[in-house]
This record gives C-alpha cells, structure tokens and sequence, in this order.
C-alpha cells in the first residue's frame, strides 16, 4: 500500500513512493530508493511535513495526515519565487520590468491552478483546511503568510457562492496584498519592536502595491483586494477610514483571511499564536470583519485540527482523528482506544468539545 507518512514518523528502510524534489525542482530523493537516517533529515530539513511511502501491511498512521492542497515540491517553489519577489523593490520604480513580469506568472500560475484545485474539492464537499506551516519563523513567515492568506480567501470566495473568475482575481490580490512592505525593506517588516515612525511607513505598503497593479491594469477586484485590505468593519482601519458598505468584497475577503491567519501562526510581531478555536472566537467577537465572509470562513476553517488534543464536556480528553465538511465542530475523536463520532452518532450527541489542551492528563 502507499501511504502519507508525517516527517517525523519516518523511518530508514521505507521505501519512497514518489519522488522528492527542491526548491528548484532538481531531484533530491527519487521514487522506489530506501530512506536513510542522512535522507530522512533531508526531507525535514527541506519542511516536507510527509511523503509517499510503500510498505506492506496495516497503515502506520494512527492518526491520519492532512494531504497538502498543494504539491510540496511546487510549495517550495512557490515560496522560493514569494522570496524572490520580496527581495527587490525595483517593480515600484518600474512595474514592467522583465523580472517582476516573470515572477507574477510564474506566481499567477500557481495562484490560478491552486483556486481551480479547491474549487474541485468544494464541489466534491470535501474542502477543509488546516493551517500548519513546520518550516514558518520570524524571517520567512511573511511568504507563508502570503500563500495561506491566498488559499482562506479562495476558500472563502467559493463559499460565498463566487464565480471561478472573480475568485482567482481575489486569490491574486491575497497573494500580493502585502508585496508593498518590500518597498520599505525586510529589516522593516521583520523588525520586532516598530515605532508610531515604523507603523506610519509601513501602513502605505497597500497603495504601493495598488499603484504598481493599477499601472499594469490588473482587474478591480484584485487591485482593490490589496488597496483595502486593512480597512475595518467599523471605520477604524486605513487607509481610508471606510466602513463596511465602503470596502469592496474582494477587500473584505482578503482582510478577513489575513487577520486569522496573522492570528494562529507566528510573525515578527506575534510569537505566541492563538489557536485556531480562540482566533475564531475572536474574529466573531472583535465587529472588525465582515458577518457574511465571516459565515463563508467557517464553513472550511477547522477550529480543531486532526491530531488536536481536547478536553470533552463529558470530562474525558481525546485526540481529533477526522474532521468532517458541514459539522466542523464535530469531529472524530479518540478517546483512548474508543472512536467518539460526534456528528453522527446519536449517543454522542450530548458531548461537545470544550477546549484544546496542551497534553492528555
């Protein structure tokens, strides 16, 4: 059988059932060799969170793992291009410069083919999404930021009943919504302690990209997605002061999709991340999004990702195996050799889950 082995579960010996590239999309581990501990390491090293592996037998993961929505090949290279962008701020002095005009279709491509591939998986009633970046830290983590802010609003726009078009225009305005604070330099936008100076600078990174789209005639949807994307419900976001009747869709889409992201995985300006339950609850209490996107963002967010630890109100803790589409506050649960099914089991009915833990007692 083959099965999505978890990085840290592998073991040497397993035989690799599809081959693994880098960043550059050079081969590092080809299909049918056996692992070494010295490969094994690669893999991790690299950020694979798993891959493919051929075995006999039973399946070795208890608790399964989430397949990325992307190949984690074409993820790396996807943040190596974000990387590359972010590097250079000539595109706001020249937006038609030979490089960035690379770069945004090599990046459009993938932004393109990820939309269309969720889309199936919406249609199919099958689209969820747990945010988990391994290889995210304070340097990297506004490239991350970029694509899982790019993947919430696709989701996001599909669940508000979007067409494909309008939808990837929104997709491309979230994978540049923050491409302005290149403008100032990365020693800005990863500076930990920003001053009001800092914080002024830094809040016109949204018309600088706006600018340099509107030269190059990008659809409104995508220009404005990135123009208003820090605009807030109740008036109090730049850089206009708009209230909600004011901010575009695609803006109010893609601020709703950067803020939870900003909210459960680390930045230079958060280092201890919320988890995904508590940032939902804040976004629903906070009156700074919009109520129909927020609607459209929990049907697909999982509040409790597979591998979760919780705490039920029957008092027993468990750990989340599958979460389902449509009841995402009732999932699967094993509580020690016992599978709780609370969305369709009648006896489980009465059980909710509390809260997340930190471990099992």
């Amino acid at each position: 059988m083959i099965e999505f082995i978890r990085a840290s579960h592998l073991k040497a010996g397993d035989i690799l059932a599809k081959t693994i590239y880098n960043d550059r999309l050079q081969i590092l581990l080809k299909a049918g060799n056996a692992l070494t501990n010295a490969s094994i390491k690669t893999i991790r090293d690299f950020g694979y969170k798993g891959c493919y592996i051929e075995h006999e037998g039973i399946r070795r993961e208890d608790i399964p793992i989430t397949e990325p929505l992307i190949d984690e090949a074409e993820e790396l290279v996807f943040i190596s291009r974000l990387k590359d962008m972010f590097s250079s701020a000539e595109p706001f002095q020249d937006p038609l410069n030979e490089r960035f005009k690379k770069l945004r279709r090599e990046i459009e491509d993938v932004v393109k083919k990820l939309a269309q591939g969720i889309r199936v998986l919406y249609n199919k009633g099958e689209f969820l999404y747990e945010t988990e970046d391994y290889t995210r830290n304070v340097s990297n983590w506004i490239y991350h930021h970029s694509l899982n802010t790019c993947i919430i609003s696709i989701g996001t726009a599909l669940n508000m009943g979007l067409d494909q078009q309008t939808t990837e225009d929104i997709a491309i305005g979230a994978i540049y919504h923050d491409y302005g604070k290149a403008y100032f330099g990365e020693a800005l936008y990863n500076k930990e302690n920003v001053t009001d100076e800092d914080k002024a600078l830094l809040r016109q990174h949204p018309e600088k990209m706006f600018r340099v789209l509107q030269r190059l005639n990008y659809p409104v949807n995508t220009t404005y997605a990135i123009y208003q994307h820090h605009e807030k419900s109740d008036g109090t976001g730049y850089p206009h002061g708009l209230k909600l009747e004011k901010i575009t869709i695609a803006a109010q889409i893609v601020s709703l999709a950067s803020a939870f992201d900003n909210l459960v995985n680390i930045t230079a300006y958060n280092k201890e991340p919320m988890s995904q339950e508590n940032a939902l609850e804040y976004l629903q209490g906070c009156n700074l999004y919009s109520i129909d996107c927020m609607r459209a963002l929990f049907n697909f967010i999982v509040p409790y990702p597979v591998g979760s630890k919780v705490k039920l109100s029957n008092g027993e803790t468990g750990i989340v195996l599958k979460n389902v589409p449509g009841t995402i506050m009732r999932p699967y649960v094993l509580v020690g050799k016992e599978m709780y099914d609370l969305s369709y089991d009648l006896n489980r009915m009465n059980i909710t889950i509390l809260e997340s833990v930190k471990d099992i007692a």
